[in-house]
């Protein structure tokens, strides 16, 4: 394989919450930097406006990704359509309804993380009918959970391997 044949591993450096941090964001030079906005539990979170204001200074190159944790649809949206942030990053137990409304309001990348930790971890189906609501936009999972198997994927699609047991959940 040539070298230009291969996908370059993107890196994001996520956290963000003062000017400092924006120019030490700015001279590293990620692809990506993180926001966690409006999740009181994390000492990283910031405010929509905090995350408008931050951004203005932040590098052309650097796309800003807000990671958000069961969130109001009107928040992700906002700050999407606004041109506030290049992409969503959800963390919380957002369902596949949730991801299609989204996925109408906006044309932004949406990124959906999943909290698994065994097997039993995964409601029936809802993984897969989220993953199915998320065909053209990056999925995040772990690699492999006990006899699970959930492949990363970013960008054109969906692509799960899985045990007869998981098959039987679905």
């Amino acid at each position: 394989m040539r070298i230009e044949n291969r996908i370059k591993t993107k890196i994001k450096i996520c956290g963000l919450r003062r000017r400092e941090d924006i120019l030490a964001v700015n001279e590293s030079g990620p692809d990506y930097c993180g926001f966690i906005i409006e999740f009181p539990k994390s000492f990283r979170s910031v405010t929509a406006e905090k995350v408008r204001e931050l951004v203005k200074e932040l590098s052309p190159e650097i796309q800003p990704v807000g990671v958000f944790v069961n969130a109001s649809m009107e928040l992700v949206t906002g700050l999407l359509n606004d041109g506030t942030l290049a992409a969503a990053q959800l963390h919380g137990q957002e369902d596949e309804t949730y991801i299609r409304e989204l996925k109408q309001l906006s044309d932004k990348p949406i990124i959906k993380a999943f909290s698994v930790k065994t097997a039993e971890d995964i409601p029936k189906g809802k993984i897969f009918d989220c993953m199915e609501a998320l065909k053209k936009v990056t999925v995040t999972a772990p690699v492999q959970i006990g006899e699970v198997i959930i492949k990363n994927v970013c960008g054109t699609g969906v692509d799960v391997i899985a045990t007869k047991k998981v098959n039987a959940l679905t």
